[in-house]
């Protein structure tokens, strides 16, 4: 909605605890020695995996990731029981906190990852920032935006543990301790409210149907589709053939694009509607991809807010797209339009077609 807030979406406070402590494995923070428990038989099972001191806590994010800790070892097996039957399944993981141990806190926001010093441990920026680097948390457990307060543990010199993390947590009490603090929140709210610099419309022209136009004034060679690193909704073309019926295969050769140069691979339209981009084409467009082959696209000049979003076809396209005529106008239109290798030649390394694939798309080029 554009409207700017501070902290986590929605998208990760609604993942439960044992796929965040796997996401938080893959970036590259220790985790503590833990169990996943949902019957009795794990309880049993638990005793070899983890030792008191422990921390019980609900997956199910709707419960809360808070917890207890349970500190006698005679009362481990009976709590976690009792915790089953009102809450389900449990993590339960070994707690370090507060056992001798020298302690880390490591706020992570979004824009700026940010260890602060602990008074009960004199190294701690140091040694957070050799036994772990924040980048990977931020950006895909985060996504790049909110912020978590992790709580480390030394299990041997320099070597910093998890111990448990806090998505969202309340700040209110941690400003004194740290520098800048609202200015960090103050531009992770500002992330969240970044929006697309486009928007879709339905053209005043009925022959175009929806189209993406200009959000806000777009520079030359700004980015208006980051598409590195993002997900796509793909098929391959054997099993178009083999499974797809006559309607679908149309809307294939209407707006699917290869992701190869062999005519197999091919990225189609996404089940959320949110993403689709409904991007007219121009002979002359004002869209291109970037420098070299990349799945970037970028502003080939300056363009006004609620200027039409355009590229050309050819240049991701290949001979599964329709033929269709050109309504867009320009002096260098080539009205009919298909793959084309004089059309592809002209923009250089500008173009995600970078050979020709299959016999039948190299006899179509050439025609």
């Amino acid at each position: 909605m554009g409207i700017p807030f501070s902290g986590c979406d929605a998208t990760t406070l609604c993942y439960p605890l044992d796929v965040l402590f796997m996401m938080v494995s893959y970036a590259g923070i220790l985790l503590p020695r833990f169990q996943i428990i949902t019957s009795s038989e794990d309880v049993e099972a638990m005793a070899s995996k983890v030792t008191a001191p422990i921390r019980i806590q609900a997956v199910t994010p709707f419960m809360g990731y808070s917890g207890c800790v349970v500190t006698d070892p005679s009362e481990v097996a009976r709590a976690v029981e009792q915790s089953i039957g009102t809450v389900g399944k449990l993590l339960v993981s070994e707690s370090r906190c507060g056992a001798g141990r020298r302690e880390a806190s490591v706020l992570a926001t979004a824009e700026c990852p940010y260890p602060w010093r602990v008074a009960s441990w004199e190294r701690t920026r140091r040694c957070c920032r050799r036994a772990w680097m924040p980048a990977p948390l931020c950006e895909h457990v985060l996504y790049g935006k909110g912020y978590a307060l992790l709580q480390f543990v030394e299990d041997e010199p320099g070597v910093l543990v998890l111990d448990h993390f806090v998505l969202n947590p309340d700040l209110s009490q941690l400003v004194p301790k740290v520098p800048h603090l609202p200015e960090l929140l103050l531009k992770d709210a500002l992330v969240s409210a970044r929006a697309p610099c486009f928007c879709v419309a339905l053209h005043s022209d009925s022959r175009k149907g929806y189209h993406l136009c200009a959000a806000h004034t777009i520079k030359k060679d700004d980015i208006v589709f980051d598409d590195e690193c993002r997900s796509f909704a793909v098929v391959t073309k054997p099993y178009v053939d083999k499974n797809w019926d006559v309607d679908m295969k149309k809307t294939f050769s209407e707006y699917a694009w290869p992701l190869d140069s062999e005519g197999h691979l091919y990225a189609i339209w996404e089940k959320d509607p949110r993403r689709w981009r409904p991007i007219n084409h121009s002979c002359d467009p004002n869209c291109i991809f970037d420098s070299p082959y990349s799945l970037n696209v970028i502003a080939s000049r300056d363009i006004a807010r609620g200027e039409d979003l355009s590229m050309d076809y050819a240049t991701f396209c290949d001979v599964t797209m329709k033929p269709f005529e050109c309504l867009c106008g320009a002096p260098t239109c080539r009205g009919t339009i298909r793959p084309n290798d004089g059309a592809i030649r002209q923009y250089g390394t500008h173009s995600w077609i970078r050979q020709k694939g299959n016999s039948e798309t190299k006899e179509l080029l050439q025609s």
